[in-house]
C-alpha cells in the first residue's frame, strides 16, 4: 500500500486543530507510536477534514499483527494497522492472519469512504440552502420555469417538439421537492435515503415525465453530490446527466432567482471531486487485493475477477441496506 512520507504527515499534523492533534498524540502515546505515523495509516481521503480524522480514530483500535505479549513491537510501523475494536479485542493474544489483514484494510477503506460521504465538507452551506429555497418558493415558480425553458435546448440533445409546455414537469418536480427538509437531507443519511427511495417509487408508480424526474434528481445531486453514485447503481444515469446539465446551464436570468440558479450552477463544478474519491476507493481496494493475492497464489485470474466484481457491485449500490456492512471474505475464495 502507498503511505505518506513522515514529512508529509508531519506537515498535515502541524495545521490540524488542537483537538485533533491532542487525540492523535493520546492514541499514539498509548503504544509509543508517533502522531505522524497514525496519520500515515489513516486513509488519505480523510486527511483534508479534521472532523473525519477524529471520527475514524473513534471507531478504530490499533491492532498489532504480532501481539506485544509475544514479543511484537508496539510501535513498529509494519506491526500494526487500524481495526474495528470488536474484532481486535475478540482476537486477544492471537497473531493476525493474512485474511484478517486483508479484511481490516478493506474495512478501513470502506469506513473511510462512508465517513467522507456523510461529511458535507464544502459542498453545502447556508447560502446554497437559501438558493434552493428561493428557487422552490411558489412565488418564484414562474421565473424558475422560465430558466428551465431558456436552457432546455442546451440540456437535451435533439430538443423537443415546438410548443412543449415546460410548466407541467416543473410543477410536478417542485411539488415533490417542496416536501423535502433540505438541511436534514444533507446532514441525515437515513432521511436522505428515505427521500430518494420515495422519489424512485413515485417515478415508477405515478408515471412521471422524464424532464420532471431529471429536475428532482438534479436538485438532490446539488444538495448531496454522492447520490450521483447511487443513480449509477440504479441505472438512472440518463436522468442524472439531464438534471446535471440543466442545472449547470449558463443562460441566466436577472434577479434573485437567476442569481440562485447561477450559484447552484457554480457549485456543480465541485462535484467532480466526489467522483475522484470514489474511484480512489475502488483503486485502493483492488490494488491492495492484487498485491496480497499475487504474493500468495498463482491462480489469481478468476479470484481477482470474482472479488473485483463483488467490490464493484458494492460500490455501485452502497446505499442499499443489505450492502451497508458487507464483508468480502477472502478465505472463501
Amino acid at each position: 500500500m502507498n503511505f505518506l512520507t513522515d514529512l508529509q504527515a508531519t506537515e498535515i499534523f502541524e495545521i490540524l486543530p488542537n483537538s485533533t492533534q491532542s487525540l492523535l498524540i493520546s492514541r499514539g502515546g498509548n503504544h509509543g507510536i508517533p502522531a505522524s505515523d497514525l496519520l500515515r495509516k489513516i486513509p488519505q481521503n480523510l486527511l483534508d477534514n479534521p472532523q473525519d480524522i477524529e471520527q475514524f480514530l473513534k471507531i478504530k483500535d490499533i491492532g498489532h499483527f504480532i501481539p506485544t505479549s509475544k514479543g511484537g513491537s508496539s510501535n513498529n510501523f509494519d506491526n500494526w494497522d487500524y481495526e474495528d475494536f470488536q474484532i481486535n479485542r475478540a482476537r486477544g493474544a492471537k497473531e493476525v492472519t493474512l485474511n484478517e489483514k486483508i479484511n481490516a484494510d478493506f474495512d478501513n477503506q470502506i469506513d473511510a469512504y462512508l465517513i467522507d460521504s456523510k461529511t458535507p465538507d464544502n459542498f453545502f452551506n447556508e447560502t446554497q440552502l437559501k438558493d434552493i429555497e428561493t428557487i422552490l418558493n411558489p412565488d418564484n415558480q414562474a421565473t424558475a420555469s422560465e430558466f428551465f425553458e431558456l436552457n432546455l435546448d442546451d440540456a437535451i440533445s435533439g430538443g423537443l417538439s415546438t410548443g412543449y409546455v415546460i410548466g407541467r414537469p416543473v410543477n410536478s418536480a417542485f411539488k415533490f421537492l417542496r416536501t423535502i427538509d433540505w438541511k436534514k437531507f444533507i446532514t441525515n443519511y437515513k432521511y436522505r435515503n428515505t427521500i430518494f427511495d420515495k422519489a424512485i417509487k413515485s417515478f415508477l408508480e405515478e408515471g412521471w415525465e422524464e424532464l420532471a424526474k431529471s429536475i428532482v434528481i438534479g436538485f438532490m445531486i446539488v444538495a448531496f453530490p454522492p447520490l450521483r453514485y447511487l443513480l449509477i447503481g440504479k441505472f438512472t444515469a440518463g436522468l442524472m446527466a439531464l438534471g446535471f446539465r440543466w442545472l449547470s446551464a449558463r443562460k441566466f436570468l436577472s434577479g434573485k432567482v437567476g442569481l440562485a440558479f447561477a450559484r447552484i450552477g457554480d457549485s456543480l463544478d465541485n462535484i467532480a471531486s466526489f467522483f475522484k474519491k470514489l474511484f480512489k476507493l475502488a483503486e485502493n481496494l483492488i490494488d491492495g487485493l492484487v498485491e496480497v493475492v499475487i504474493s500468495v497464489a498463482k491462480k489469481i485470474g478468476k479470484i481477482i475477477q470474482t472479488i473485483a466484481q463483488e467490490i464493484f457491485d458494492w460500490i455501485m449500490n452502497f446505499f442499499e441496506p443489505q450492502n451497508a456492512r458487507k464483508i468480502i471474505n477472502i478465505s472463501s475464495y
